[in-house]
């Protein structure tokens, strides 16, 4: 049996022959598709990590003038 697909309210058979060159254009460009959108979100994620970083040293520079703005207040 082969594969049919919608076109409107009826359906049209495809060959085998066009589903096979599908699958193999499919199997061959799988990274390109797939890839850019991962490195994408790698890219994003690398920056994110990064202000996060920041952030948290930033954060901790702040505890520790505290803690010692602490200590040389109570005497």
């Amino acid at each position: 049996m082969r594969p049919r697909t919608p076109q409107g309210d009826r359906y049209l058979w495809r060959s085998s022959d066009e589903t096979t060159y599908w699958k193999k254009e499919l199997q061959e460009r799988i990274g390109e598709i797939f890839g850019k959108k991962a490195s994408k979100d790698a890219k994003a994620a690398e920056t994110r990590k990064a202000e996060l970083y920041r952030r948290i040293g930033r954060l901790k520079a702040e505890v520790d003038w505290l803690k010692k703005s602490a200590e040389t207040l109570r005497g």
